[in-house]
C-alpha cells in the first residue's frame, strides 16, 4: 500500500506482508484519482490494538505542510454485515458501501470510536466484517476494509485508522507503454533483385524501385519467432 504505514501494538513499524500473515486480506481502497487538483482524505496510518473492543478513527489536516496536524471534525462511516442506515441517497463523495451500520462525527480532537461485539470476530482466510471511511460531502476518502477482531484473542486487530485531509495536484497523464521491439522494427528484403518489400509491424509495402546491386538483406522477424532458429542459405538470402 504505497503511502499507508502499519504499526503493531508495540509501536513497531511493520509491512503489509505482516498484516496478511496475521490478519488475512485487510485492505486499503484508495479514493479514485483526482481529475483536477483538490483535497482528499487519505488513510496514512493503521495500527494494531489489543484490549479495548473498539475501533478508532482519527482525521487531521496539515495546512502548513510541516507536520503540525490540526484535527478535523467530519463524519465517519462504519460498516458491518446487514447494516441498517442507507447512504445511497446522501451526497457523500465516497460511497464504498450503500449502507453503513453506524455514522459518527469526530470530536474537537479529530477522533471517534465504534464499539465492537461478538460479530466483529473473524478468523482468516475469512474476511474481517468491517469497513470504515470518511463520509464527506466535499472530498473523497480512502477506506479501510475487511478488518475486525481476530478470533481467540483479547480483542486484537487492525483497529485504529488515521486519516489525513491533504491537497493533491492534478495527476500527470499516463505514460504510454514502450513499443514492442519485435513489432516496431522495420525490415527490408530483396525480392527478385529489383523489388523491395518493407515490413513495418504487421504491414508489408511493396515498391518497384530498384534497390541496387547489393541491398542489405535483413531477416524478417515476426512476433513469436525465434531468431536463433533462422539460418541463411549459401546465397545470403533468408
Amino acid at each position: 500500500m504505497e503511502y499507508v504505514k502499519i504499526y503493531d501494538k508495540n509501536g513497531v513499524e511493520r509491512t503489509w506482508s505482516w498484516v496478511e500473515s496475521n490478519y488475512g486480506q485487510v485492505e486499503v481502497y484508495h479514493a479514485p484519482p483526482k481529475v483536477e487538483a483538490g483535497y482528499v482524505f487519505r488513510l496514512k496510518t493503521v495500527r494494531e490494538t489489543e484490549g479495548p473492543a473498539v475501533v478508532i478513527a482519527t482525521i487531521d489536516s496539515d495546512p502548513s505542510g510541516d507536520g503540525s496536524l490540526v484535527p478535523v471534525q467530519e463524519n465517519v462511516g462504519f460498516y458491518w454485515p446487514d447494516p441498517e442506515e442507507p447512504i445511497s441517497t446522501a451526497s457523500y463523495q465516497s460511497r464504498w458501501m450503500e449502507y453503513v451500520g453506524a455514522r459518527q462525527k469526530t470530536g474537537p480532537d479529530g477522533e471517534t470510536g465504534f464499539g465492537l461485539g461478538g460479530g466483529s470476530y473473524y478468523l482468516p482466510p475469512d474476511l474481517g466484517p468491517h469497513w470504515m471511511w470518511v463520509l464527506s460531502e466535499e472530498f473523497c476518502s480512502d477506506a479501510l476494509a475487511n478488518f475486525g477482531m481476530l478470533a481467540n484473542t483479547n480483542h486484537r486487530g487492525i483497529l485504529r485508522a488515521e486519516f489525513l485531509l491533504q491537497w493533491e495536484e492534478k495527476p500527470d497523464p499516463p505514460i504510454p507503454p514502450d513499443p514492442d521491439p519485435e513489432i516496431e522494427r522495420e525490415f527490408q528484403i530483396l525480392v527478385d533483385d529489383h523489388f523491395a518489400a518493407v515490413i513495418r509491424g504487421r504491414q508489408m509495402t511493396i515498391t518497384s524501385e530498384p534497390v541496387g546491386a547489393s541491398p542489405p538483406i535483413v531477416p524478417v522477424i515476426l512476433p513469436g519467432q525465434d531468431v536463433d532458429q533462422m539460418e541463411e542459405d549459401d546465397d545470403g538470402k533468408v
